[in-house]
């Protein structure tokens, strides 16, 4: 199902998936490690110049009227920072070097790492060490849409309803796969915000499953909380881990992080598997959990019944809560269906 690849010039490693696997598929390769990989049959996945300037407006249209309804950015999500983002993508994609002109696409962490360094080379001016962990937040998402757009059928009338009513899809059969179980982390919309609770237990209590977030849990560690977000000296990312450990209850200190310790409400210090613990008690909340007025306005299955114009002009994805700016994008976070999450170094 997949296969590991590490690109010194790069310093990331990919991982690349057969043509048409699903979404669950791809992540339980990604867990378990799954060899060998399976060449995948029929055409090729490379774009033809006509397809990718397509796409590309397709998905610059369709974003920007939605990410500009956040007032929580910092820095300027146009045309052309899209724009430039997804011209990197498609030149990543169509490379020899990472196999898409013999079928494959890569849809892991090494890809988004390797485009993060491309598009800061090219933006310099705009993309700085101050603001890409910002930037990748909303990047790996974008990166998300255009890798699985590749999946899907390449016909010349792909509109963003098309889009959408596919990832509904994958998301609905990812809150239902029990193997995202050791694989959790915390939900993260576009503007870097931490909504551990209400959104999480709302869609854990519709799903009775603990669904699939925005990784901050180490696919390569076995689910476990990757070191790096807690002692990283990144303000954001630390600042993310800790409020879902501390939404669970457990105290951290990055050094025991770093040297694989967590320290519970007991006081005890012993070497543990970070993600199994988190999973552990996540579990326990959710069992817990008790529908409120204010989570009982989350509804999730409403995105079915969305016409085309709703995803321009409604605004109720926003109304969940007043303090948590959540919209469509936050709205198919909590449906599971993001791509890992992690800053550049």
């Amino acid at each position: 199902m997949a296969r590991r690849r590490s690109d010194p010039s790069l310093e990331t490693e990919t991982v690349y998936f057969a043509k048409g696997s699903t979404l669950g598929q791809q992540y339980e390769a990604v867990l378990l490690d799954q060899e060998p990989y399976v060449k995948p049959q029929g055409e090729s996945l490379e774009l033809s110049q006509g397809q990718s300037s397509e796409l590309r407006e397709l998905l610059i249209d369709w974003l920007i009227p939605i990410v500009q309804r956040s007032q929580n950015y910092s820095l300027a999500f146009d045309r052309d920072f899209i724009d430039t983002y997804l011209n990197a993508v498609v030149s990543l994609l169509q490379a020899e070097e990472v196999g898409a002109k013999d079928g494959r696409v890569s849809l892991y962490n090494g890809e988004v790492f390797s485009l993060v360094n491309i598009v800061r080379k090219k933006n310099e001016h705009v993309i700085d060490s101050g603001v890409v962990t910002l930037w990748f937040q909303r990047t790996g998402y974008i990166h998300y849409l255009l890798t699985n757009w590749m999946f899907m059928k390449k016909d010349s009338d792909l509109v963003p309803r098309r889009i959408r009513e596919w990832l509904v899809q994958e998301g609905a059969r990812s809150l239902q796969d029990s193997v995202f179980a050791n694989s959790l982390a915390v939900h993260v919309n576009l503007a870097g915000e931490v909504a551990p609770g209400r959104l999480f237990f709302a869609a854990a209590r519709r799903s009775r499953r603990l669904p699939l977030y925005p990784s901050l849990l180490s696919h390569s560690a076995g689910g476990d909380l990757s070191v790096e977000d807690f002692a990283s000296g990144d303000p954001l990312r630390f600042a993310m881990a800790r409020e879902l450990v501390e939404e669970l209850g457990v105290e951290v200190n990055p050094l025991e992080i770093r040297l694989g310790l967590l320290t519970r409400n007991q006081g005890q210090r012993q070497p543990i598997a970070v993600g199994a613990f988190l999973t552990e008690k996540l579990q326990e909340k959710v069992a817990s959990f008790s529908p409120s007025e204010e989570t009982e306005a989350l509804q999730l299955t409403s995105l079915e019944g969305l016409d085309e114009g709703d995803l321009h002009r409604e605004r109720r994805w926003e109304s969940w809560h007043p303090d948590t700016a959540v919209d469509l994008f936050g709205t198919l976070f909590a449906l599971g269906l993001s791509s890992s999450t992690h800053n550049t170094s």
